[in-house]
């Protein structure tokens, strides 16, 4: 991966930057299942190159999409220097990630701009999306049964979700930069017009929150108004984004962590019989 790196750094001069020399490597951000991340800069500027996995679009959207993506939502999201195949080098965002289960009304706020953007392209189909996930694995790894209940409780969950607006789908806690003066999503890579209700699941369930702490985070994100619709819409999602979570382990070369997110959708299932 280091010389990966070094060829993005050999690129410096086509950058979207005013730099006036090569950037240094500063630090290593993260390594994980689907990317690796560098701070990288000069005196003055820093830059966020992420380096994909070789396999990681298989799961994701398409890098076009994410690019446009970027562009639109503005300061919602880095905005893009440089790109290729496999890369993508970012404005670096000078805000501290997420940590759950503080700055509610502000992580609100942020999703209702989000959820208020245009986005022109198709919906995504989940239960289409999700049963493609489920093809991929191992014969061994296919549990029917599950399967059918969860194409099943994705259908509900939809229906109870009418509306269809531009979502993140991957609100993590890795994946949000936030503090009293802003909130800044990161990793676009599975954004896609979708129901709301899946990424107020998503930041429900990552975000380990109760019950009242939703409650404030739905109150800012509706602007105060009645929260009940949007309670019964994020909790009719909690199963289906373990569920895309379960299935997008599994797929992983390392599947170690995927048991406990099935523990975690055995207890939603349960909770709902």
């Amino acid at each position: 991966m280091q010389d990966a790196l070094q060829a993005v750094l050999q690129q410096w001069r086509n950058w979207d930057a005013p730099l006036q020399s090569r950037p240094l490597l500063l630090r290593e951000l993260t390594d994980g299942l689907s990317h690796q991340s560098y701070l990288v800069g000069d005196d003055e500027r820093r830059y966020v190159v992420r380096i994909e996995n070789p396999d990681n679009r298989q799961l994701a959207l398409a890098k076009h999409r994410e690019l446009n993506l970027l562009r639109v939502t503005g300061a919602l999201s880095p905005q893009p220097v440089w790109f290729d195949e496999h890369t993508l080098v970012c404005t670096c965002i000078d805000l501290p990630h997420w940590q759950p289960p503080h700055h509610l009304v502000r992580i609100g706020q942020t999703l209702s701009q989000l959820h208020r953007l245009t986005d022109h392209e198709p919906p995504l189909d989940l239960t289409a999306h999700l049963d493609a996930y489920w093809q991929q694995l191992p014969h061994t790894h296919r549990d029917h049964e599950l399967h059918r209940r969860m194409l099943q409780l994705t259908k509900q969950a939809l229906q109870l979700n009418p509306l269809r607006c531009l979502c993140h789908n991957d609100l993590i806690p890795a994946n949000m930069l936030v503090d009293d003066s802003g909130c800044v999503l990161l990793d676009w890579e599975y954004a896609a017009v979708n129901a709301p209700g899946f990424d107020l699941a998503t930041l429900a369930e990552h975000g380990d929150l109760n019950d009242d702490q939703l409650k404030q985070l739905l109150r800012a994100y509706s602007g105060g108004q009645d929260t009940a619709g949007l309670l019964s819409q994020a909790n009719a999602f909690r199963p289906v984004v373990r569920y895309l979570e379960w299935l997008w382990l599994l797929l992983q070369p390392n599947p170690s962590a995927a048991n406990a997110v099935l523990t975690r959708l055995q207890q939603l299932l349960a909770s709902a019989n």
